[in-house]
């Protein structure tokens, strides 16, 4: 088999080329063979030129260096794109120098392709290179230059606006010089507003009037090339400078004879003429949008009266004038004509304003002679017809014609049975005449709100005056003894009791009621004091009863009052009681039982009615010694007395002592104000309708019989399960004692008198002395009690005794013969009955030493 041998260098190259991916200028090629191996020493070329950014200079000069010495390489391998190569020179056989000329303004290339020449000496193609390219500029570009200020028009500026020029570019600039109207502009570099610069300029006093002027100077693009001055915008915009305050003329009048009054419905013109183009105006007459004509330097507002318009100089407002540029007239809210004309409004009818009278106020009859006076709100004439006025008595008044007046007067003469209490006018007719303003506006006759009775006092009274209702002044209620009683007496007119006089009023309670001088009033007070022994369920005034005791009773023309007493009586119209009884004690009441001392005891004391008890305290004297007290209260039948047993106090059947009820200080009235008849009631005493025992005496100890344990052994005491028995004797009270036996509560059984109680020892009883208590009480409460002792609880074993000794009195004491005796000496732990020994088997004798 043939085999090939690879240098390991060789191998070597293999390994890395199969790792590269491409070249210095990414030619690419994923092959991995022995022709990569050749590729591998194909020089590289590089294209370089001193200037890097974009240029206006013309040639450019390039260097084009390659990695390693090659031979066939001329300026006709330069592959120059938008210029031509020239000056090519040979500095070295890997180092070349060109100068590229650009054919016009825009991008220039240079590329050098692959095999343009071979490696000396191996004749290895050479590479591509990377491709050269530079931006050749020789002209400044702009996209567009526009002018505007800040004002709400943005073509016209006045003092203290901003004016913008706006330079948007189409390449990059450096910072040009912008004046405004000759003056040096603020020049903002692009930024957040893209590729434009801005150049503003606030204006000011020293601006002339008329069009902005502004020049953009110094304008170069990044590689020098200049720009002819600007000063001209591309889009045709445009700022006029206007600093002056406009100067307006106004007139208003009446459309279309330009009369200065109007009345509803008229048309009223108001023109505007201004010394050069304003703003449109907003034209209010009388206080409402007028409709606005016009353009330019005139303008004209029209406006129809109507009935909610406003009379008299019809007011107007002009505002918000202004010219083109913003600057307010002088009197940018025209509120008068500049010319002083004006118009004045009358929508006002004709009209009765008020009617009074030149006739003093005061009551007037029959022949008096009485005037009415009608004023009208303007001049007026009333012509034709027969206009008349009718007054509130019914009489009927003709009204003669006037010419431009705003009064008139017409009288009459009172005539027999005319009444009013304040004279007034019911009705006023034009009855076919006319009444018309000095305008023409027509009107009528109607009833102003101001009528005679509100501008005058006269009164027309030919009828009696008379007693129309007596009614309580005071609430409704029961009223006692000495109480005051007033009542309000009206009359069908205002009438006077004279000075001296008096009138009485007979009541069915048997009192009278009194009315003093007054007037003229249409009502008068009675008054009535309440006297002992009167009384009426509902009281009233007795049919003829009114009694004039002296003086005069008259209205105000002398009409003498009518004394009957009205259907809309006292009783009517009100509910008094009059109640001078007094009240009463009809019983006191309590509980069957017995009280000891320290005991309190209620009972209930019931009056006649319901009384009340204020700032005092009620006592009741009792047999038992003692005193029962009532605290206060109100409006009650009944009361509670308080008793607290003391001692020595004892009553078998406690009552209230004759006379014993007194009152300390204070009242014990009823709601009129009677006082209560403190007598104890007879037969209904506290004794009469009730048991109540008062016993203070305590009984007798109780006194103890015996007391014992029934242990076997010894009755002193007891141990578990044994029971302790104790005996004793009381007084008969009544009531069963108390008992407790080691500290344990025990029934006892047995009595009334004798007694006996019993305890069986349990485990918890405590070892020791076991006490007795005894504690009784009679049905009163009163105690009285015993206690003891004589037994003893032990419920413990005793323990082993101790020997001390056991000996014989044989000479050898630890022996004993026949006769000798033996002596067995111990103690025990405690007290205990006498022990059993035994010694030997023999019972000894046991003595307690």
């Amino acid at each position: 088999m043939k085999r090939t041998v690879i240098p390991a260098i060789l191998v070597a190259l293999l390994s890395l080329t199969s790792c590269m991916r491409g070249d210095l200028y990414d030619n690419d090629d994923d092959k991995t063979s022995l022709l990569q191996i050749s590729d591998l020493f194909s020089p590289s070329v590089n294209i370089t030129s001193p200037v890097t950014d974009a240029t206006n200079v013309s040639p450019i000069p390039v260097q084009i260096n390659f990695s390693s010495p090659v031979t066939g390489f001329d300026i006709s391998d330069l592959v120059v794109g938008n210029g031509n190569a020239a000056n090519f020179v040979s500095i070295s056989g890997s180092n070349y120098t060109a100068d590229i000329i650009p054919s016009a303004n825009g991008a220039v290339t240079l590329d050098i392709p692959a095999g343009a020449a071979l490696t000396d000496p191996d004749a290895k193609p050479t590479k591509a290179a990377q491709q050269f390219s530079i931006t050749y500029d020789t002209i400044v570009t702009i996209a567009s230059v526009s002018i505007q200020s800040n004002n709400a028009n943005m073509s016209w500026a006045k003092l203290g606006d901003t004016i913008t020029v706006t330079l948007t570019q189409s390449e990059q600039l450096q910072a040009p010089t912008v004046t405004i109207n000759g003056n040096a502009a603020t020049v903002i570099p692009p930024g957040m507003f893209g590729t434009a610069w801005r150049a503003t300029y606030v204006v000011t006093g020293a601006d002339p009037e008329g069009p902005v002027t502004f020049t953009i100077s110094g304008l170069l693009d990044l590689v020098g090339n200049a720009a002819a001055d600007i000063s001209a915008t591309t889009d045709a915009t445009a700022v006029t400078c206007d600093m002056s305050a406009p100067v307006i003329v106004t007139h208003i009048g009446r459309f279309p004879d330009d009369a200065s009054v109007a009345i509803q419905g008229d048309d009223i013109l108001l023109t505007i003429t201004a010394n050069e183009d304003i703003q449109p105006p907003v034209i209010e007459i009388s206080g409402n949008a007028a409709t606005r004509a016009g353009s330019g330097m005139n303008y004209t507002g029209d406006y129809i009266m109507g009935p909610a318009d406003p009379e008299g100089t019809l007011a107007f407002s002009v505002t918000g004038i202004r010219d083109l540029a913003g600057n307010p007239a002088s009197d940018i809210n025209a509120t008068a004509a500049s010319d002083s004309s004006s118009v004045t409004y009358d929508r006002t009818l004709p009209s009765v304003d008020n009617i009074t009278s030149s006739t003093p106020d005061g009551p007037y009859g029959s022949g008096a002679t009485i005037d009415v006076t009608i004023n009208f709100n303007e001049p007026v004439t009333i012509t034709g017809g027969t206009a008349s006025l009718t007054l509130d008595t019914g009489v009927v008044v003709a009204i003669p014609d006037i010419t431009s007046t705003n009064t008139t007067s017409v009288s009459f003469v009172v005539g027999g049975g005319e009444y009013t209490t304040d004279l007034n006018v019911a009705a006023i007719d034009l009855n076919g005449a006319t009444l018309v303003d000095a305008a023409g506006n027509s009107g009528t006759l109607s009833l102003p709100s101001s009528n005679l009775r509100n501008n005058k006092n006269i009164s027309i009274d030919t009828t009696l005056p008379v007693i129309n209702s007596i009614a309580a002044s005071v609430p409704d209620g029961t009223y006692g003894t000495g109480a005051v009683v007033t009542m309000l007496v009206t009359f069908n007119k205002p009438v006077t009791l004279s000075a001296g006089g008096s009138v009485e009023l007979a009541l069915d309670s048997g009192g009278t009621a009194y009315i003093s001088p007054f007037g003229p009033s249409v009502t008068a007070t009675a008054t009535y004091t309440v006297a002992s022994g009167n009384n009426s369920g509902d009281c009233t005034v007795t049919n003829g009863g009114i009694t004039l005791v002296s003086g005069t009773f008259e209205d105000g023309v002398g009409n003498t009052l009518d004394f009957t007493v009205p259907a809309s009586n006292l009783a009517v119209n009100s509910d008094i009681v009059i109640d001078t009884i007094p009240p009463t004690i009809i019983n006191i009441t309590g509980t069957d039982a017995s009280h000891g001392s320290g005991s309190t005891v209620t009972f209930t004391v019931n009056f006649s009615k319901n009384v009340s008890l204020s700032g005092g305290t009620i006592w009741l004297q009792l047999d038992s010694g003692g005193s029962a007290f009532v605290s206060p209260f109100a409006n009650s039948s009944s009361a509670t007395a308080l008793y607290l047993v003391g001692p020595g106090e004892n009553s078998a059947d406690l009552t209230v002592n004759a006379g014993g009820i007194s009152l300390t200080a204070g009242t014990l009235r009823d709601a009129p104000g009677n006082d209560t008849d403190l007598t104890e009631p007879a037969g209904n005493n506290l004794a009469d309708n009730n048991t109540i025992v008062i016993d203070t005496t305590a009984p007798a100890a109780p006194w103890v019989t015996g007391y014992q344990s029934n242990n076997a052994v010894n009755t002193s005491y007891a141990t578990t399960g044994d029971v302790i028995t104790l005996s004793f004797s009381t007084e008969n009270t009544g009531t069963t004692p108390t008992v407790t036996i080691a500290g344990a509560a025990v029934i006892p059984g047995g009595g009334p008198m004798n007694w006996t109680a019993t305890h069986a020892v349990v485990a918890p009883d405590p070892d020791g002395p076991a006490g007795y208590s005894i504690a009784i009480t009679d049905l009163a409460g009163n105690g009285n009690s015993a206690a003891g002792g004589g037994v003893t609880i032990d419920k413990t074993a005793p323990s082993a005794p101790s020997v001390a000794s056991f000996l014989s009195d044989n000479g050898n004491t630890a022996y004993a013969r026949n006769g000798n005796t033996i002596t067995l000496s111990f103690t025990t732990g405690e007290a205990v009955p006498m022990p059993t020994v035994t010694i030997g088997s023999y019972a000894a004798t046991v003595t307690d030493v």
